[in-house]
């Protein structure tokens, strides 16, 4: 017999029967605060090598199925933010400053880091990426469309090989990753934009 439950456990990320990702965020959110409490007992340590210990015990929280749970609205991801501010005040010695007082985005630019936004915007882009490049398992071979494919003149947006965006009414399907795919990747520079349609035709 089937037994319901609030949430499970599955490829590591908590699920619960809302999709809200509340549990695995707070699951991350604790596991980050514990190896803050790590980092806060290491001292006499460069900057390369508290940077190597922040991509050990702090980023792989961050970043692992970020696809997945990195849309979650913005107060839950917040609270991740928080903990990464905290481990880098711990890094520089700032934590007088506290979690909610002055920003830590100076300190995060100085180590060197992505905020935890910027993180989910880089794997979307990576993804992305990879369905240009054909890397990614056949199920995903139309997720995206060209511009181009879909209109039947050539406009200027089109000829850029921008993707096809779909229109979507509720912001909801905006933090969708097919719809916030197609924005972040239309943002990228014309000039970068070529330099990987030319690294992709020559592989």
């Amino acid at each position: 017999m089937l037994q319901r439950k609030q949430k499970i456990k599955y490829l590591g990320v908590l699920l619960d029967e809302t999709m809200s990702f509340n549990h695995h965020i707070s699951y991350v959110c604790t596991r980050i605060a514990r190896n803050n409490g790590i980092i806060s007992k290491l001292r006499h340590l460069t900057l390369l090598q508290m940077k190597q210990i922040y991509y050990s015990l702090i980023y792989p929280y961050i970043s692992y199925a970020i696809l997945a749970w990195g849309s979650a609205f913005k107060t839950h991801i917040d609270k991740i933010q928080t903990k990464q501010n905290h481990s880098a005040r711990l890094i520089f010695f700032a934590t007088t400053y506290g979690e909610h007082t002055e920003s830590a985005l100076p300190l995060l630019n100085l180590l060197g880091v992505l905020t935890v936004h910027n993180v989910y915007r880089f794997h979307i882009l990576k993804f992305t990426y990879f369905w240009h490049k054909g890397l990614l398992p056949k199920l995903f071979s139309n997720y995206f469309q060209y511009a181009s494919n879909v209109h039947n003149y050539n406009t200027r947006y089109a000829t850029k090989q921008n993707l096809y965006i779909k229109k979507v009414r509720t912001n909801t399907g905006k933090q969708k990753i097919g719809y916030a795919a197609c924005i972040i990747w239309d943002k990228i520079p014309q000039t970068l934009r070529k330099l990987m349609y030319t690294n992709s035709q020559n592989n």
